[in-house]
């Protein structure tokens, strides 16, 4: 079975216009694939989940595949891993934020029933180097920066 490792990282400025990011960083055999993308109006969080959503679409959908996605951000692997979403969902999201992207992440991840996916959380803003996983939440973490985009698509 293949293997894809993926790092996801979002980024936003809490001043108007609220610009914010979303990075990933992919890695397939001996590719490595990227994704950058600005928002206007939105709020880290979303950034966040975009980067998810970004990194599941980046999946085929048909493809026998083992995925583990690493982020920094707890909310984002605690909502899966934990099962949060799911809840959120039985309780009609009741007291939920960001349903309109959660429901699309669940939407993702059962148009590929054959993907097994894995999400793992890493420590944010580490400088060891030498840690194949410090460098791709950096690379991710580079891709997301909101200050380094000339396009912006309008979110909220």
């Amino acid at each position: 079975m293949e293997e894809i490792t993926m790092f996801t990282d979002g980024s936003a400025c809490i001043k108007p216009p609220k610009l914010g990011g979303c990075g990933v960083y992919i890695i397939h055999g001996e590719k490595e694939y990227f994704i950058s993308k600005g928002y206007v109006n939105t709020k880290t969080g979303r950034m966040e989940i975009y980067a998810l959503l970004y990194a599941l679409r980046s999946v085929n959908k048909d493809m026998e595949v083992k995925v583990t996605i690493y982020s920094d951000s707890q909310y984002v692997v605690n909502s899966l891993t934990k099962q949060w979403v799911l809840k959120w969902q039985r309780n009609n999201w009741e007291g939920a934020k960001n349903v309109d992207l959660w429901e699309q992440v669940l939407e993702e991840i059962r148009e590929r029933p054959k993907m097994k996916l894995r999400l793992r959380w890493i420590k944010g803003h580490q400088t060891n180097f030498e840690d194949e996983l410090v460098v791709g939440n950096n690379i991710a973490d580079m891709l997301a920066d909101y200050k380094n985009h000339d396009n912006y698509i309008k979110d909220l």
